[in-house]
């Protein structure tokens, strides 16, 4: 043993340390890895944050934008796909197909691509909240309320499609009508089972002006001018086909209008009416007066 007192003897501090210092330094490296790792990872932990961006109102029977934002904003930038769901009172927003949307991976942030159609079911007394909930794994994030109004549907002074109802054409609004040679205007109101009612003006006819009663079926256009009171009783029956033209933002009525006059004289078939005014149409209980072309034009709206 004293040769290796004096070996220790004659070392310098140098060699000492490197004897001694070294491999306690190593194990206390080797120690201390598994916590530097656990602590990297901790540090590199994924979060998100979720923005739901909305309209602050929209008209109720209308589809509106919902768009959502998710931001990685841990240190771990990158996020793995996940879901976001937008909950809301589905009595006043109808989501289809579904409210729950994919979202691929985030590196940074990502506008969530909207594949669902969003409508306003119901007017709201009250503003009515979305919230988007978001979740990729482990990780999970809400946004903050988006509160909407649901307000009355704009009312049209032009015939329009009506969205509420699979796009059809609603006819209420203003028209620029000619009657035989006379020109007037017509003012009439489609009601939800394509009732007909309004008032007509015609300054230059016998009867200047009015009440519209009828009905629009499919793309045919049936009312009757009522005219004032007389014996035997008078009206003016007009028929026609209506025809859109989006593109150039206008529609037309093209058809027929018969002045009849009431009368016991009954038929056996009638004819087509609003269809050729050159061949004579019978009417039971109506003599044909008079028959002319009738045209009715208006501003159209197609959105």
């Amino acid at each position: 043993m004293q040769w290796i007192k004096k070996a220790w003897a004659g070392l310098s501090k140098t060699a000492k340390w490197l004897v001694l210092g070294v491999p306690t330094a190593t194990a206390a490296i080797t120690a201390a890895v598994p916590v530097i790792e656990q602590t990297s990872s901790l540090w590199k932990r994924a979060e998100a944050r979720v923005e739901i961006i909305a309209p602050e109102s929209v008209h109720v029977g209308d589809e509106f934008p919902v768009d959502v934002r998710v931001d990685s904003v841990g240190s771990a930038k990158s996020i793995p796909a996940g879901t976001v769901e937008i909950r809301t009172d589905q009595k006043y927003i109808k989501f289809t197909p579904s409210p729950t949307l994919g979202v691929p991976a985030i590196d940074g942030s990502t506008l969530v691509p909207l594949t669902t159609k969003v409508k306003a079911l119901k007017v709201s007394d009250e503003p009515v909240s979305l919230v988007a909930y978001y979740r990729s794994g482990d990780v999970e994030a809400t946004s903050a309320i988006r509160k909407i109004m649901i307000i009355p549907a704009l009312v049209m002074n032009y015939p329009h499609f009506n969205k509420s109802d699979t796009n059809r054409v609603d006819l209420s609004g203003e028209w620029n009508i000619d009657f035989g040679g006379q020109s007037g205007t017509m003012n009439i109101r489609q009601a939800t089972n394509s009732k007909i009612s309004g008032t007509f003006r015609l300054p230059g006819y016998k009867w200047s002006a009015g009440s519209v009663e009828g009905y629009k079926d499919g793309s045919t256009f049936r009312v009757v001018f009522v005219l004032p009171k007389s014996k035997p009783e008078q009206t003016l029956r007009v028929a026609g086909d209506f025809r859109p033209n989006p593109q150039n933002a206008y529609i037309e009525i093209v058809g027929c209008a018969y002045h009849l006059k009431k009368s016991g004289k009954r038929h056996a078939s009638v004819g087509g009416e609003g269809v050729d005014c050159t061949k004579q149409v019978f009417f039971d209980q109506w003599e044909v007066v008079q028959v002319a072309h009738f045209n009715a034009s208006a501003k159209f709206v197609p959105e």
